[in-house]
């Protein structure tokens, strides 16, 4: 399931430059459509328009969505790193502060080494 989402969502990412081909491809299958109903100019009887007008419309906003994506995508790391700071609370140190060392490394401190020196067995020698 988890990978599935994944699939889902890098196809996402990667389709989202696309918008301006899907514009493109959705203006030439709708061109006598977009023409005849939705051009600024239809009302001219000899029109070289022929919808381009909407066309460019459709381009402008998708690049100026994507342009405020961009402007809110480099402005929240930042935002968030000043709120993380403004949070943030120092306590002060206790110089009175006891702190006991309890761990399991405490067969390797010198201090639980025993005083014994090691003498090789006698057959060796």
């Amino acid at each position: 399931m988890k990978s599935l989402i994944v699939i889902c969502l890098s196809l996402l990412v990667m389709l989202q430059p696309m918008i301006r081909l899907g514009i493109l491809a959705d203006f030439q299958m709708n061109k006598a459509f977009i023409a005849k109903n939705l051009c600024e100019k239809k009302a001219i009887k000899k029109n070289t328009c022929q919808g381009k007008c909407h066309l460019k419309k459709q381009l402008a906003k998708a690049s100026e969505s994507e342009k405020k994506a961009n402007a809110t995508e480099k402005s929240n790391p930042e935002k968030q790193i000043q709120e993380q700071i403004a949070t943030v609370q120092f306590v002060p140190f206790e110089a009175n502060l006891k702190i006991s060392h309890t761990s399991q490394y405490n067969l390797i401190l010198p201090e639980s080494i025993p005083d014994v020196t090691f003498h090789p067995p006698a057959n060796l020698i």
